[in-house]
């Protein structure tokens, strides 16, 4: 069976997130795999389904940037993506594509960016559960969702950040869903542009033969009846409901 490719697009944020929706739905129906490449426009902050939005954020900061705050269907911490600064990835399958243990899945997954890391010049490695780190600091983080015989991997690659709007925007030590051992100020994160020289279409373009490689696939488009779903799924994610879990 050929795996379905979905190319690298900007997408509306609240599209992005219900399309995570119609890909799972997909596989669920057809039983065929999809790899799938995303960016997100207008900039925003994401966080997790879990999350108290006034305790992980501050709005006030978010409102200053004219940011759209987004509130993605799985856990995980918060998140602030901008238009050329990340590179979103998922690939969703039957569950018999993938190991049965859920560590394994992040370590063979997570073994796929690290090789797309190391060909643009790049020694990361794996750091348990979900992590991928370099010496200066996380690259990318890994989350998996397990829904109906179908599993959906997916992470992002942080190609540039802003620090100190980071800074500005993230309030992690009110985030009780990212309190570790290792206190959050403590925590460093990198990216690739600080790292290679590589621009961000190589850098899309080797993550995107490191997730494909020995897969047999087939690239096409979101149909136009899975996106016109998507924008309409989207409302549920656009309300206050949803967003500050009212």
């Amino acid at each position: 069976m050929l795996w379905r490719f979905i190319p690298f697009k900007h997408y509306d944020p609240f599209v992005k997130i219900a399309l995570n929706q119609v890909a799972i739905d997909s596989v669920k129906k057809t039983g065929r795999p999809i790899v799938w490449l995303a960016g997100w426009k207008p900039n925003c902050v994401n966080i997790g389904f879990g999350q108290k939005i006034r305790d992980v954020l501050n709005l006030e900061e978010v409102k200053k940037q004219n940011l759209v705050v987004v509130r993605r269907q799985g856990g995980g911490g918060a998140m602030y993506l901008s238009e050329h600064g990340e590179i979103s990835w998922a690939i969703i399958a039957p569950e018999q594509y993938f190991p049965k243990n859920l560590n394994e899945i992040y370590t063979e997954i997570c073994g796929k960016v690290i090789s797309a890391l190391r060909e643009i010049g790049i020694s990361a490695s794996h750091k348990p559960i979900n992590d991928i780190v370099t010496r200066n600091g996380k690259v990318s983080g890994t989350t998996v969702k397990k829904e109906h015989g179908v599993v959906y991997v997916a992470g992002t690659l942080l190609y540039d950040i802003d620090a100190k709007l980071l800074t500005k925007l993230l309030r992690p030590e009110n985030d009780s869903l990212k309190r570790k051992s290792v206190p959050e100020k403590e925590k460093k994160v990198s990216a690739v542009s600080q790292e290679s020289n590589a621009s961000f279409s190589q850098t899309l373009q080797s993550l995107k033969a490191n997730l494909l490689k020995e897969v047999p696939y087939l690239q096409e488009e979101w149909s136009s009846k899975e996106l016109a779903f998507a924008e309409e799924l989207a409302k549920k994610y656009r309300s206050k409901e949803w967003v500050y879990q009212i």
